[in-house]
């Protein structure tokens, strides 16, 4: 039974030991608890009027005070680490002797120990049965036997030896001090042969531990020999990494120590456990003094929490105005500390209306805590065997046991009293806010924030742009907006566009082109805009494992995965009766727009398309990381970068499909603008048939009226469909004709009888070719003769195909074109386009051709700005600026499932479907077979379109939102702020102070960037910047 209370105590500190490697962790219901229950014996050393507190608790203190807290704390841990030192052996000369050491060597301490196994003798001996066999006999009578066993016993004997020693430099040095040890034997009994310990002598591995900054904070007031070693911790407050109470260089120091400690003292109560109190559990000489249930209270004591008073408590106390005056002094001794090994000087406390308590107060305590340390002392000494008895277990063990658990009950202490401050300031500053600030409502302030910050022209605009020509109604929407996952709760929001620092490219603007293929350039021109995009990346710290994500989902990219701002999605919606393309890519060299993307939206489609977001390191860590390679790695790594910020710079071209299909055929400006059925029959022809654009471009005379001209279209477009239903029915007839070859004709009647599925084929051909064609059209012929109607109606060259094919399958469903209705009659009438000037003629291709050859001459054409330059410009600036580090090129990549929304008729439910690669090849292809036939292969030139050019950065926070505020002592606004002209002056290409608001110069330049605003103030004056080339 004794053995298993051991185990069970064994176990308990193991477990101990493993929670309390953790002490970082802020554990504030257990800190208050041990506080309050010290505050009760505090009381009892103070007057009876004096009521100290919690530090939050006292209102109207200063942050200084915080200070002066975290210094109080700081110095009571280090006088009550000093103390227990004195238990393990240091006193007054040993602790002067060490300090000396301290000053230029390092000083240990090392516990180590050795052990040896040694046979003493077997012994033989019976045992009786308590059982009794009786036999019983006529003769003899009764009888009695007992079975008696022989038991053989080996005895042995265990002798362990330890020493603490404090040596200076390396171990086996000259300076060396031996603290305390101890020697002692235990007789063992086994029932077999086999050693309960290894044979021979067995050296402990030794544990240390360094104790340099704790005596190098110990000095000797006026080198008086024998008086009291006195503390005076200080945190130098204009120190570079000076943040906070909490975070600077002298308390983590402390802390440091502190931890260290608390590892050694943790070790050292595991080598007692197991090298001392596990074998001295069968020690005759010890149960004979204590007996067992003494010999397990003995043993508890050094694993149940220790009732010592621990003097390290955060407390302020309220003071008057009256007791001021009196505050350097106390209830305690203001000079040695009562015969403490050390004590606190009045050089830690300046100023005496702080409410931090007295340094009487302090040498109280410390006088309280020895006090309580030689009670326990004197208890030990009565429950245990002399020390001199040679037993294995002696006070000495155990008050080195309990002395490292008190030290390590100090350690802590330490680390939570500070821990309290950081704690304290987290809660006054969600007092002061109202609520806990998330990264999401950091993003939306920092939104709110810019349009007080710069001027209206240069402060960052939503991205939400509508798809318009001028006086015209919209064709559509196009937007970026953040994406907030609810990983919780499987659900995505989003929270609004993103704001970004927009420019709009001067016009005229040079040409630019994408490949449709090998062969085909499309070039374009229209509008433009440059747009960055300033994300923020908050270190969040790790959430709870999340619910399984929507089927849609896909997870951000690694290094950008908090704050809000690691998924964007692209979002563009087009109108009822109104049509726009949408292509994606990224900006090529000279002019080069690199096509990876195309979708066409028309009659309320919608598509949402997330882009991830993927931050490259930052030009400083870039420039850290390469300084120590080699001149050849050197230029691989800065190629390979080159190459990562040219293809950050993401490109949205979005395309107006009337407008071009008004230069393609010819028409006059808006003369499609109210023609719904003749767009959409043109946008089927091209989109599924890929029928020549030459079959349908008005080629009569120029000066014809806007009216005549869409009627020749508009019969070109009869003929065509006039030709498709033609073929449509010829396939059908040759199926037909194929089927009834390949059957006995009686099988053939039957199966396309009123009621079999050969003649449903049958009435679907018919009625595909009744609902496709306009009322009123003659007679159908073959496709030959419908082919050379519709070349002799358009008067445009021959098409390369004599008819257009159609899968049978599609016509047996009785598909009809998608989104197409039938065409109108040749002779129907159709609402003309109000009377208006006729406006200039559009240039044909050949014309078109020309005019693009006279752009790359002019003089009078402003050369096209390098968009791919603009991340290396940046990346530049911010390696040599202040706060640059953080600032980490990002870039956007399209997410690989889309989400599309469409309606295929008026009254048609809205259906919704993802778009995986496939879908978006086939949207892509679409979209190019309608480019082709748009440009004329390349020909015509695009000039209703508007880019938009997206660079992207991100402020790369390295801890969360509260605790780059509490820890660090930083606001993130005023860094946001510096990132924010760091990348507009190079967006705009202007002086930083010319694009804030004068109200706010001032305040930024004082506070967030005085090294952007030194020179500016005079250019604050000068006239507006010029646009880009």
């Amino acid at each position: 039974q004794l053995r298993t209370c051991c185990r069970v105590l064994q176990s308990c500190r193991v477990s101990r030991f493993q929670h309390a490697a953790t002490m970082i962790q802020f554990d504030e219901h257990g800190f208050r608890r041990r506080v309050e229950e010290a505050v009760v014996t505090l009381q009892k050393l103070l007057h009876s009027t004096r009521r100290p507190t919690f530090a939050e608790d006292v209102p109207n203190h200063s942050y200084q005070d915080k200070y002066l807290l975290a210094e109080f704390l700081t110095n009571c841990g280090l006088a009550a680490q000093c103390t227990c030192l004195e238990a393990l052996g240091v006193g007054t000369q040993q602790l002067a002797t060490l300090v000396e050491w301290s000053a230029s060597e390092t000083v240990t301490l090392r516990l180590a120990g050795r052990q040896r196994c040694t046979f003493l003798r077997e012994e033989e001996r019976e045992v009786e049965s308590k059982a009794k066999v009786v036999k019983e006999s006529t003769i003899f009578g009764k009888s009695e036997q007992k079975v008696v066993t022989r038991v053989n016993e080996w005895f042995w004997k265990i002798d362990v030896e330890w020493e603490l020693v404090a040596y200076a430099g390396t171990m086996g040095g000259p300076r060396q001090l031996r603290l305390q040890g101890r020697s002692g034997s235990a007789q063992l009994k086994t029932t077999t042969s086999a050693t309960p310990e290894p044979a021979g002598q067995v050296e402990f591995i030794p544990t240390e531990v360094p104790i340099t900054w704790l005596l190098q904070q110990v000095k000797l007031p006026g080198g008086l020999v024998g008086a009291a070693h006195v503390l005076s911790f200080k945190i130098d407050r204009d120190a570079e990494g000076c943040r906070t109470p909490r975070r600077n260089p002298q308390v983590e120091a402390a802390l440091h120590a502190a931890r260290e400690l608390c590892a050694w003292s943790k070790r050292v109560c595991q080598f007692m456990n197991q090298r001392i109190f596990s074998k001295a559990e069968r020690c005759a000489k010890v149960q004979a003094h204590t007996g067992r249930d003494g010999f397990l209270a003995l043993i508890a004591s050094t694993h149940q929490p220790s009732e010592l008073f621990v003097p390290v408590l955060p407390l302020f106390e309220a003071r008057p105005a009256e007791e001021e005056a009196d505050a350097a002094g106390g209830d305690g001794d203001g000079g040695d500390g009562d015969g403490t090994l050390v004590s606190v000087t009045a050089a830690a406390a300046e100023a005496a209306s702080t409410p931090v308590l007295r340094i009487g107060d302090i040498n109280a305590m410390l006088a309280e805590q020895r006090r309580a340390l030689e009670a326990k002392w004197a208890t030990l000494a009565d429950a245990c065997p002399p020390a001199d008895d040679g037993s294995l277990l002696s006070p000495v063990e155990l008050k080195l046991s309990i002395a490292v658990k008190h030290l390590d009950d100090c350690c802590s202490q330490l680390s939570q009293g500070v821990d309290y401050i950081e704690a304290m300031l987290k809660k006054q500053l969600l007092d002061a806010v109202g609520r806990l600030v998330t990264p999401a409502d950091f993003q939306r302030y920092m939104d709110f924030h810019g349009q007080r910050l710069f001027k209206p022209e240069y402060a960052p605009k939503p991205f939400c742009f509508a798809v318009r020509r001028p006086d015209h109604y919209p064709e559509g929407t196009l937007t970026i907006e953040h994406l907030s996952p609810d990983r919780s709760r499987g659900a995505i929001h989003t929270s609004g566009a993103i704001h970004t620092i927009c420019r709009r490219v001067a016009e005229p603007v040079a040409p630019m082109s994408f490949a449709l293929d090998a062969a085909t350039r499309v070039s374009f021109t229209g509008e433009r805009f440059v747009h960055a995009y300033l994300a923020h990346q908050f270190g969040d710290p790790p959430s709870p494992p999340p619910s399984p994500p929507p089927p849609n989902w896909r997870s951000p990219p690694a290094p950008c995965t908090s704050s809000g701002a690691s998924v964007l999605m692209l979002g563009a919606r087009a109108r009822q009766f109104s049509s726009f393309m949408l292509l994606l890519g990224r900006m090529g060299p000279a002019g080069t727009f690199e096509l990876k993307h195309a979708l066409i939206l028309q009659n309320k489609d919608a598509v949402d398309i997330p882009l991830m977001l993927e931050a490259l390191p930052s030009a400083t860590e870039f420039r850290d990381a390469i300084s120590s390679l080699s001149p050849e790695q050197q230029r691989f790594a800065k190629a390979y970068r080159a190459m990562q910020l040219e293809g950050s710079v993401f490109g949205i071209l979005v395309i107006q499909l009337k407008p071009q299909l008004e230069a393609l055929l010819k028409l006059p400006h808006d003369a499609l603008t109210k023609e719904i059925a003749l767009t959409q029959q043109l946008l089927d022809l091209f989109i599924q048939y890929q029928i020549p654009s030459d079959l349908l471009t008005y080629a009569g005379p120029a000066a014809a009226s806007p009216e005549e001209k869409l009627e020749a279209v508009r019969g070109h477009v009869a003929a065509i469909y006039k030709m498709v239903e033609a073929a449509k029915e010829g396939e059908l007839h040759a199926a037909r004709q194929e089927a009834m070859m390949e059957q006995p004709f009686h099988e053939y009647a039957e199966s396309f009888g009123d009621t079999s599925a050969g003649f449903s084929l049958f009435q679907c051909g018919d009625a595909s070719a009744m609902s496709a064609s306009p009322p009123d059209s003659p007679p159908r012929r073959n496709a030959r003769s419908i082919q050379r109607t519709a070349s002799s109606a358009s008067a445009a060259p021959p098409p390369r195909h004599s008819a257009v094919q159609m899968p049978v399958a599609a016509c047996a469903a009785g598909a009809a074109p998608p989104g197409c209705g039938p065409p109108p009659p040749p002779g129907a009438s159709f609402p003309a386009p109000t009377a208006k000037a006729t406006p200039a003629p559009i240039a044909g291709p050949a014309e078109a051709k020309a005019n693009d050859d006279d752009f790359d001459t002019a003089d009078d054409v402003a050369s096209e700005l390098d968009y791919t330059k603009i991340p290396s410009t940046l990346d530049a600036k911010l390696l040599t600026a202040e706060g640059g580090a953080a600032i980490r090129p990002t870039t956007i990549k399209v997410g690989e499932t889309w989400t599309k929304r469409s309606q295929k008729a008026l009254l048609g439910k809205p259906k919704e479907e993802a778009l995986h690669t496939e879908e978006q090849q086939r949207e892509k292809q679409a979209a190019f077979d309608l480019l082709d036939a748009l440009s004329c292969s390349g020909a015509l030139p695009i000039a209703c379109c508007s880019l938009h050019v997206v660079v992207a950065a991100t402020h790369a926070f390295d801890q969360s939102l509260l605790d780059t505020v509490i820890q660090q002592n930083v606001n993130p606004i005023e860094k946001l702020e510096r990132s924010s002209l760091l990348v507009a002056t190079t967006i705009h290409d202007a002086p930083a102070g010319r694009l804030l608001r004068d109200e706010v110069r001032e305040r930024v330049a004082r506070f967030a960037a005085p090294e952007l605003l030194g020179g500016d103030a005079a250019a604050a004056g000068e006239g507006a910047v010029a646009d880009l080339p």
